[in-house]
């Protein structure tokens, strides 16, 4: 599974953004994700990859890449 691509779809979808202007270094404030935003981006990112990020957690991905990377590490764990 290609966790960048599957965020870029979710992200695209959620905001309208065309994935093509979502890369690593994207970050929130980059797509103009207000908190509303966010709460449903990562929610549907939990939902499409299973897994839980507490919001301790989710208060310090800032980057579309810092989010693959966390994703990818609770995959593996």
């Amino acid at each position: 599974m290609d966790t960048m691509k599957k965020i870029k779809e979710i992200i695209s979808q959620q905001t309208g953004i065309d994935e093509e202007a979502i890369s690593e270094s994207t970050t929130l404030e980059d797509i103009m994700a207000d908190s509303l935003d966010t709460i449903e981006m990562l929610m549907a990112i939990e939902d499409s990859f299973d897994i839980d990020i507490p919001d301790e957690d989710a208060k310090t991905l800032q980057s579309v890449g810092g989010l693959c990377a966390y994703i990818d590490d609770k995959l593996m764990s």
